[in-house]
């Protein structure tokens, strides 16, 4: 509900966080399997610290340089006149913000579905996504972040 909310207040703040928990993800996974060698959270063994270390210097990236590039896309931008317009090269702050807590505290979501299976006794809800999970596992950040982003541009 608040992702669909969000969308009212211009796609590309819908695009920006979506994408963000996305790239948090897939990095995660990449840094972990490459590098990962210290446990991050008992809760979920497979996670690790190198893993999201290094996911969240990529998606602070991802956030402040694709909502960067995003912003010059007017049909990306709320049309409305009640909206406050923000200026362009002040923008990067809001993309810098929905990056850091897509990176440091979205994550958090996943791991309470990591909780909710173990207490299940289900490994993953599903195997669509081979490493990830399935579908249901890719949307876990997903709701942590949209009720933090719709709050955040709301305010």
């Amino acid at each position: 509900m608040f992702q669909i909310k969000l969308i009212y207040f211009g796609l590309i703040w819908f695009i920006v966080s979506s994408s963000s928990v996305i790239v948090n993800d897939i990095f995660a996974y990449i840094f972990g399997i490459f590098f990962g060698k210290t446990q991050l959270i008992k809760l979920s063994p497979k996670k690790t610290v190198e893993g999201f270390t290094g996911a969240s210097l990529i998606t602070l990236i991802w956030a402040v340089v694709v909502g960067a590039l995003l912003v010059h896309i007017n049909q990306l931008i709320c049309p409305e006149n009640n909206i406050k317009v923000i200026m362009i090269r002040e923008v990067w702050i809001h993309f810098f913000v929905l990056g850091f807590f897509a990176a440091f505290f979205a994550p958090f979501g996943g791991f309470l579905a990591s909780g909710l299976k173990r207490y299940l006794r289900i490994k993953d809800f599903g195997d669509s996504i081979p490493g990830h999970g399935g579908i249901a596992d890719r949307f876990d950040c997903q709701l942590i972040m949209g009720m933090f982003s719709y709050l955040y541009v709301k305010t």
